[in-house]
């Protein structure tokens, strides 16, 4: 028994002895690459080095991956970071199926014993095991909200048999999509033709079974409400229900947003994707600002697009106001209103290209629009298409398309000449994707430190789509808040952004500071608070020269426990005082002023004394 227990005490060892040494991690990043979607394998590298790992993304949760290199060497996959959790080892060719959606990590050492490195070529590749099966090899990512897709099919496929207890005998396309809002989503489908679609969704990759049914789609309007969560991966399936000719045009409807009354241009909404407006006979909000017809630019009585008499002839009307954001650049149209609503209501609109000015313009009378309608059919259905639309009469409520490029803006004015009560879809097509998936939805991280003196704050924003500024917000006990400072906001920018702050004069003790950003269009988003306990580190400290290098002043700020006096020195590098002079300071911060018009350029040295004893000594740059 003695030895059967030992035997398994070494089975054990060795079994954990084996584990602890089958995994290698870390080494030096090479080459990024995107897993694939379709058959065959996809080549990262003809010449990876043992040491390296590639970062591979768009990993789809569900899907089985092979992973390879030649010549043989060891294989370690990672998830989270390069030295991250192991989820497949081996060598020459490992297997993997993903738990997650997301980013992994190929790591190649030598040997799976000692991670060994070399500087051999080796060649990686990765391939789909479960991809290339059916239209699943030829998903087509939807990269936004309000992207146009158009679906002609012929044919027959026993891929997906049913779906929405309805045969779909038809073929079948893939569309993928990672969900940048949680939320309900719907599809806005503008067009059908033969016998219709019906409309799939799933996670987990794509496959011919698991699919849920989101509707079918017959006629043009909405389809469906599926709640989908940030960050995941979702496929969509359009399933012919018939082998004969058919076609579809549609695009993905984000969670609602917009405005839902009249009001004025400077609080217009942003628009991110399709979406429904409500109107109201409320006014055209606290402001009037569109001009008598044809006395000014921003409002002419002859169409900018040729195909009605003018604009906004009959001015502003309970009007609502939004911005549509671009993300990326293509084809544009829309429509405002209900194709064969049936109901006779004028919606007339005009359509400025959007920057910080153009409310001051448009009130101003001094930009001109790029498009405009003043409806010549008043049948609650209008926008700008090439041609006529399903469900229009006549195309006089239409005007030509856009052909915007990536990160632009429009600012739209719809006149409820009518003054109904009722509810105004926003559809977009084209090519063009409304989106503010990377923009509109900044965060902001607030950290900070007393600096002895001074309470210093940075602050990184996760992005920035139209931000004016961010003001500096300060209270003594967490609930009242009181304005210390604005620092300008570079306004556009896809990647995170770092800010600084320095509170040259703060308040004894605790102090609780928060940022506000404010959008060019009013609306506000807050950091998180942050305490900081004013304290000083010594009794007298320099806390701050400005500028360095100085050119005509320098300034000099100081701390002090108590009200004390000091010897404030300026000399030469090599000991020559140019400047000498007994300071008072007061209990907390002192500011002084240099004036160094008249000292040559160069190096010199700023010393803190205090009763012949030198406390600081800092190099300071003339010029």
């Amino acid at each position: 028994m003695k030895n059967l227990y030992l035997l398994l005490l070494i089975s054990l060892f060795t079994s954990w002895s084996e584990n602890s040494r089958a995994q290698c991690s870390g080494g030096f990043a090479f080459l990024t690459a995107l897993a694939p979607t379709g058959t065959g394998a996809t080549t990262i590298s003809s010449c990876n080095y043992a040491g390296d790992y590639n970062t591979i993304t768009g990993v789809v949760a569900g899907n089985s991956y092979l992973f390879t290199v030649t010549p043989a060497a060891c294989i370690t996959i990672h998830s989270g970071s390069p030295t991250g959790p192991v989820v497949a080892f081996g060598s020459s060719s490992v297997p993997f199926t993903a738990a997650a959606s997301g980013t992994y990590y190929m790591t190649l050492n030598t040997n799976c014993v000692g991670c060994g490195t070399a500087s051999t070529c080796l060649t990686t590749t990765i391939t789909c095991t479960s991809c290339g099966t059916g239209p699943c090899a030829t998903a087509s990512p939807i990269s936004g909200c309000g992207q146009a897709f158009t679906l002609t099919t012929t044919g027959a496929s026993s891929f997906i048999s049913t779906l929405c207890a309805t045969t779909t005998p038809g073929l079948e396309q893939m569309y993928s999509y990672t969900a940048t809002t949680t939320g309900n989503y719907s599809f806005n489908v503008t067009s059908v033709t033969g016998g219709g679609y019906a409309i799939g969704w799933k996670t987990g990759g794509c496959s011919a079974t698991g699919w849920n049914c989101a509707g079918t789609a017959t006629v043009p309007g909405s389809v469906g409400s599926i709640a989908l969560t940030a960050g995941t991966t979702y496929y969509f399936v359009m399933d012919a229900t018939s082998t004969a000719a058919a076609g579809i045009t549609f695009s993905l409807t984000c969670p609602a947003g917009g405005p839902t009354t009249a009001g004025d241009c400077v609080v217009a909404a942003n628009v991110c994707s399709n979406a429904s407006f409500s109107i109201d006979p409320n006014g055209y909000g606290a402001i009037d600002e569109i001009c008598i017809a044809g006395t000014c630019a921003a409002n002419p009585d002859l169409n900018v697009s040729g195909t009605n008499p003018g604009c906004l002839l009959s001015e502003e009307l309970n009007s609502t106001w939004m911005v549509v954001n671009v993300y990326t650049g293509g084809s544009l149209t829309f429509s405002l209103g209900t194709p064969n609503s049936g109901t006779f209501n004028c919606l007339d609109w005009s359509m400025w290209a959007y920057t910080p000015g153009t409310c001051a313009n448009i009130s101003a009378g001094t930009q001109a629009p790029i498009r405009c309608n003043y409806n010549g059919s008043c049948e609650q259905f209008t926008g700008i298409s090439s041609t006529l639309p399903a469900g229009a009469t006549s195309m006089t409520n239409w005007e030509a398309p856009l052909n915007p490029g990536s990160l632009t803006q429009y600012l739209i004015c719809l006149s409820n000449y009518s003054s109904a009560i009722t509810t105004v879809p926003l559809s977009f097509g084209g090519t063009a994707v409304v989106s503010c998936s990377a923009l509109g939805i900044e965060s902001m991280s607030l950290t900070g430190k007393n600096e002895s003196g001074f309470n210093a704050l940075q602050w990184t924003s996760s992005s920035e789509f139209n931000v004016d500024k961010y003001v500096i917000e300060r209270s003594e006990n967490g609930n009242n808040y009181m304005d210390i400072g604005t620092i300008e906001a570079h306004g556009l920018s896809l990647e995170a952004l770092t800010y600084q702050f320095e509170d040259l004069q703060p308040i004894s003790g605790m102090a609780y500071y928060r940022v506000r950003l404010v959008r060019e269009n009013g609306t506000n988003t807050t950091s998180n608070t942050l305490a900081i306990e004013q304290e000083f580190m010594n009794d007298l400290e320099l806390v701050k020269t400005f500028p360095n290098p100085a050119d005509n002043n320098l300034n000099v700020v100081l701390s002090s426990k108590t009200e004390t006096t000091y010897q404030l020195t300026l000399s030469t590098l090599n000991g020559q005082k140019v400047f000498n002079s007994n300071q008072v300071v007061q209990k907390g911060l002192t500011y002084n002023s240099i004036d160094i018009r008249e000292f040559q350029n160069g190096f010199y040295l700023l010393t803190i004394s205090q009763e012949g004893k030198t406390l600081s000594t800092h190099k300071i740059i003339i010029e």
